[in-house]
């Protein structure tokens, strides 16, 4: 009952700040469950479940907001639902430490180009969304394609192991293409929902999950989240950006400790 109550309230304060910062973070909870004890595919499939209600949650107050942008949602969030059901059912199949140690790589250089952005850009021009499709029918082309593929590779990787990976796509979304940072939270929100909920469903196929962790950590994830969505429309936008890449450069160390764990076993 301790330990119970005690991922509960891990879950509610990732929640909050899953909330402000538009990803689910569950490569936070994650280790936390292994760490009690849980046996690592029913925590992945558990993880993921969390993720899934805590990002319902956090994502109303985006999209009442105004904060989504809808097109992305569709050219990423399809392929990465598929990829994630992918991943999620032929978890036992993948690589998932060469895929981790190639996601580490990618977050530790977008950090380093957010934390510049944050030092070198002013307020007005973050204030922005420059991210467009409009232009030649070329450029409109190559902008969907990155989508596509970018949202598909994401997406088998965090349903294999267990993670949304939303830290993964936020970085893209604000470094690539340009988004403003409260519009790239509210994305990256309703896009980690539809990974997460079709990477739960790839583990549920086997059977590959605690009930009782679901209800009580995915309680706790959906006030936090809430809560956090909610916080996140008073920050200033050269704020935001700040937390969002001090949010990424902390993950690069726990994505490095799981891709550790596969190597060794």
């Amino acid at each position: 009952m301790i330990e119970l109550l005690s991922l509960g309230a891990v879950s509610l304060a990732i929640g909050v700040l899953s909330g402000m910062v538009g990803m689910a973070l569950g490569i936070v909870r994650l280790p936390i469950m292994l760490i009690v004890g849980i046996e690592p595919l029913v925590a992945a499939g558990t993880n993921l479940a969390v993720s899934t209600v805590g990002g319902a949650a956090g994502a109303w107050p985006h999209l009442r907001a105004g904060r989504v942008v809808t097109r992305v949602v569709i050219t990423m969030g399809v392929p990465a639902v598929a990829g994630s059901f992918i991943g999620g059912r032929f978890a036992h199949v993948v690589p998932s430490w060469i895929l981790l140690t190639l996601v580490v790589i990618f977050l530790l250089w977008s950090s380093v180009v957010m934390f510049t952005r944050v030092i070198s850009e002013s307020t007005n021009h973050l204030d922005k969304d420059k991210m467009t499709t409009h232009g030649t029918p070329y450029k409109q082309y190559k902008v969907w394609v990155q989508n596509f593929w970018g949202g598909l590779f994401i997406g088998v990787v965090g349903g294999a192991v267990g993670l949304v990976l939303g830290t993964v796509r936020m970085p893209t979304l604000i470094t690539v293409f340009n988004m403003a940072p409260a519009r790239a939270v509210g994305t990256n929100m309703v896009v980690g929902l539809l990974a997460g909920l079709f990477g739960f469903a790839g583990h549920l196929s086997n059977h590959q999950i605690d009930w009782l962790l679901v209800g009580v950590m995915g309680f706790a994830a959906m006030v936090g989240s809430f809560s956090g969505a909610r916080m996140m429309g008073r920050l200033d936008p050269r704020r935001l950006l700040f937390l969002i890449a001090l949010v990424v450069l902390l993950m690069i160390p726990l994505m490095g400790w799981r891709a550790y764990l596969y190597i060794s076993g």
